[in-house]
């Protein structure tokens, strides 16, 4: 690759002295603190002063300093030199040793793509379908390119079949059943790929969760996610190490969740199974919405529904030989997800993959992963080109060629047009053409795309507005005023659609309904006109995107837009560089709307803050002619915004009415254990009545099909039912010998709970992966020899057996050891085929005649235990 690497002998400053790197630094603090006022903490500055200890600099502070220190020393600063070191003799030592190990690294390669046509899955009905096309298709062409911190991986999709069906076999292992929902709590990288299509391949419904960004707002993140996993009624969740506190605060509020795992223990599962996988669910997936009008809401996407939309998107924008991708966008977004990842499989067009926070630390690292994949596409929302423009500093471009990119996606977001002028102008010294600007319209219920300009040709301007474009083939737009009537072209209302893209509905009970009755999941789709939440107007069969329902500001029977005004105030100096929001309160003694201005500020005294203040307003003044109401200017960080940082402006209204908008958060500490305390007891009260009330159902179950067999039902099953027990004739107590069907970590516990009496285990199978403490407790009940367990049943102990093979295995070829068949058969003990089933978390026992071995040989037996747990399900 050519990224920026940091050279250790320009660190060493040419050759001075190790103090001069030092004394650099020491100097790029200085001037930061002074700037805030701190002219006593600058007196006393010293290479070994403590950033927090002795200077009072917060986490954003630091964040500052290094954009500093690369901007003026002319280098790549390690993203974890924080965390490594806290005072200016620290950051010199950090960033030579940085410096000695980036020399050191092998550069990963990539391999432009090859201009010869790739065939395309033109038949696929599902996105299974397509991985398996490519991985035969195309064996050992490199899918994704997934780069970070220099370092790199390509991933095939013959490679992703092998590893997404381990962890699909995996989560079949631990009970996942057709249409559960499993959310996918990653960050981009292999395991999400595994992760999705083993969701997918398994039979499952996959749910992107985006990873918690900021760890000062733990609680705002749980109290999001937890919404969203509550109404997906999510199953299992596949998560990653280190989150191990949000997991388990997850798994307090989310009731319907079995399961907590990774994509490496999945991978282990699935190496000890060869289950069969069913058909696919007919949901592709289900797509939080970026919640910008509020709680996020699942988007049902049909695969039918996200491959209309990657056909489209790929005839819309020409895709052709020789095309290839480049993104940073998390791939729990709907840009990131479909619109590059499942555009790009699709197409065969490679992708470079890079990391959300790589791209927020340095802009330019998504430049240089198009530069060195040779891509031709890339999409990112506005915020994301004018975060190029500001902060990717032209020391660390040197090289870039950007001559090959010929669509550039701006969507997502209002697409702004001092951004894209901004954007074009300076980066056409790099090879860009300002022709390669495309802007588009989506929204997560139409998959990803709406609507994309023409690419390659100028964006087309009116009234200070871009136009997105016509609506993909396929779909329609039309623009409804106040009262649900069509308007005239040129006029602005409410944005309508509808086509082959648009989501099946929004995940609640009555979807799962539907599917489970066999619905067909399509008949929602093209027909029915859905709302956008967006504003705007057609012009020439193009929309021009205005703006979002309920973010305009009535003042005096003017509409101002909020953008504008946020652009003017994001400019001031002093300000947060797009941390601005506008927003309308109620007046009463006008009976309109007052216009508020919140702002973020490094400013950290009165003084300064009513400085910035000041200048808002005059900025506010310039560019709308009026003054605010009120400028709010608060510390960075506290502005409400979605997982994928866009602004969430009616959170931003409620919190000032309350009063309790710049409110700092308190410690992530303290707010995990508040959300502890507040949820342990609901926590043991629900899993006490969850338990009890399984149980009963259970051991109900248990006790009628037991009955129902001619079997007396077991005495601790009517006893904990509150019923006195047959004193004898149980089928699950004495010398008998009960033979299950599976085995798994908890089944030698759940059989051993319903025996009355002494019992044993014929072998430690069903112990290996249990929980040490749960180990602990059978361990003692383990006979190994045929010797061993006849003197069991002499003894009237009862002996369990389970097979010694994976979860999945048919019961036609589940494999049992002999030496308790042969035992009873010298004892003349009677075996009890025990039939064992999960459905929906739920584990229901079945059990058939007793089986006399009187005369049989051991195998034979075996053999006819088999065909009695077979027919029970029969």
């Amino acid at each position: 690759m050519s990224t920026q690497a940091i050279n250790p002998e320009e660190a060493k400053t040419e050759g001075a002295p190790k103090a001069s790197l030092e004394q650099q630094i020491v100097e790029i603090v200085r001037e930061l603190l002074i700037e805030q006022g701190k002219d006593r903490a600058a007196a006393n500055l010293s290479a070994k002063s403590s950033f927090q200890k002795d200077l009072g600099l917060a986490s954003l502070d630091l964040v500052e300093l290094v954009v500093r220190c690369e901007t003026r020393l002319e280098m790549q600063i390690p993203d974890e030199i924080a965390e490594q070191a806290d005072t200016p003799a620290g950051w010199a030592k950090a960033i030579r040793d940085g410096a000695d190990s980036t020399a050191a690294q092998s550069a990963y390669r990539i391999v432009p793509p090859s201009e010869e046509a790739i065939a395309l899955p033109a038949g696929a009905r599902n996105l299974a379908e397509v991985l398996y096309w490519h991985a035969d298709k195309a064996h050992g062409r490199v899918h994704v390119h997934l780069l970070e911190e220099g370092k790199g991986q390509g991933v095939t999709c013959d490679r992703l079949v092998e590893t997404s069906t381990r962890v699909a076999r995996g989560l079949i292992s631990l009970g996942l059943v057709r249409n559960d929902t499993v959310a996918i709590l990653l960050p981009n990288g292999a395991d999400f790929l595994d992760a999705f299509f083993g969701v997918t391949l398994a039979g499952g419904i996959p749910v992107p969760v985006y990873p918690p960004s900021d760890p000062a707002r733990v609680a705002e993140y749980v109290e999001r996610q937890v919404g969203a996993l509550q109404s997906a009624g999510i199953r299992f969740l596949i998560s990653f190490d280190g989150l191990e506190n949000i997991a388990r605060l997850l798994r307090v509020n989310v009731p319907t969740l079995i399961d907590i795992t990774t994509v490496e223990q999945l991978r282990e599962y699935g190496m000890r199974t060869s289950a069969r996988f069913p058909e696919p669910s007919p949901i592709a997936l289900v797509q939080y919405t970026s919640g910008t009008l509020g709680r996020p809401r699942g988007a049902v996407l049909t695969h039918e529904a996200v491959l209309a939309n990657v056909r489209a998107i790929g005839r819309a924008l020409g895709v052709r030989p020789g095309d290839a991708t480049a993104s940073w966008l998390p791939l729990a977004s709907d840009l990131g997800l479909v619109g590059c990842w499942l555009f790009s499989l699709y197409h065969a067009t490679p992708l470079t993959l890079i990391s959300p926070r790589e791209f927020m630390d340095r802009p330019e690292s998504w430049l240089w992963a198009i530069h060195d994949s040779h891509a031709t596409m890339a999409a990112a929302p506005n915020f994301a080109y004018e975060s190029c423009v500001r902060r990717a500093p032209l020391w660390a471009l040197d090289g870039l060629d950007l001559s090959r990119w010929r669509v550039a996606i701006n969507g997502g977001e209002t697409v702004q047009p001092e951004t894209m002028n901004r954007f074009a102008s300076r980066f056409e010294r790099f090879g860009f053409r300002r022709s390669a600007l495309t802007p588009a319209y989506g929204l997560s219920e139409n998959s990803v795309a709406l609507a994309i300009a023409d690419p390659g040709a100028e964006a087309r301007l009116v009234d200070g507005v871009y136009s997105a474009g016509p609506p993909l083939e396929g779909h329609e737009i039309r623009v409804l005023d106040e009262h649900g009537v069509p308007v005239p072209e040129g006029v602005t209302g409410r944005i309508e659609f509808r086509g082959a893209s648009q989501c099946y509905g929004y995940y609640r009970e009555s979807v799962i309904s539907e599917l489970g009755r066999g619905a067909n999941v399509t008949d929602r789709g093209a027909g029915s006109w859905q709302d956008t939440g967006d504003r705007g107007f057609l012009r020439d069969g193009e929309i021009f995107l205005t703006g979002r329902v309920g973010d305009e500001i009535i003042r005096a029977g003017r509409v101002l837009a909020p953008q504008p005004i946020e652009r003017a105030a994001g400019d001031v100096l002093g300000v947060v560089a797009g941390a601005a929001a506008a927003i309308g309160v109620q007046d009463r003694e006008t009976g309109s709307e007052r216009l508020v201005v919140i702002v973020e500020s490094n400013a950290d005294d009165d003084f300064e803050r009513a400085r910035v203040a000041r200048s808002v307003h005059g900025a506010v003044r310039a560019a709308i002619g009026e003054d605010p109401g009120e400028v709010l200017v608060i510390a960075p960080g506290l502005l409400p915004r979605t997982s994928n940082g866009k602004l969430r402006r009616p959170e931003v209204r409620r919190l000032w009415a309350e009063r309790r908008l710049g409110v700092p958060a308190p410690p992530p500490r303290a707010q995990r254990n508040a959300l502890l305390r507040q949820n342990a007891m609901a926590l043991a009260r629900r899993t006490v009545s969850r338990g009890i009330s399984k149980g009963k159902d259970a051991l109900r179950l248990t006790a009628a099909r037991m009955s129902a067999a001619g079997d007396d039902p077991v005495p601790v099953v009517l006893d904990w039912m509150g019923r006195k027990p047959a004193p004898e004739g149980t089928s699950m107590q004495g010398p008998v010998v009960i033979v299950s069907n599976r085995c798994t970590k908890w089944d030698a516990l759940s059989i051993v709970s319903l025996v009355q009496g002494p019992c044993i285990l014929a072998g430690e199978e069903g112990l290996a992966d249990m929980p040490p403490w749960a180990s602990r407790l059978l361990r003692h009940r383990v006979a190994r020899s045929t010797e061993d367990i006849r003197a069991a049943l002499r003894a009237g102990t009862t002996v369990i057996l389970l097979p010694d093979s994976p979860l999945g295995t048919t019961v036609a070829r589940c494999r049992y050891r002999l030496s308790a068949l042969e035992a009873a058969i010298a004892e003349g003990a009677p075996i009890l085929p025990f039939g064992m089933q999960v459905i929906r978390n739920q584990l229901f026992f079945r059990v058939a005649e007793k089986i006399r071995p009187e005369g049989r040989q051991a195998r034979e037996l075996r053999q006819a235990v088999r065909g009695a747990i077979r027919n029970i399900y029969a």
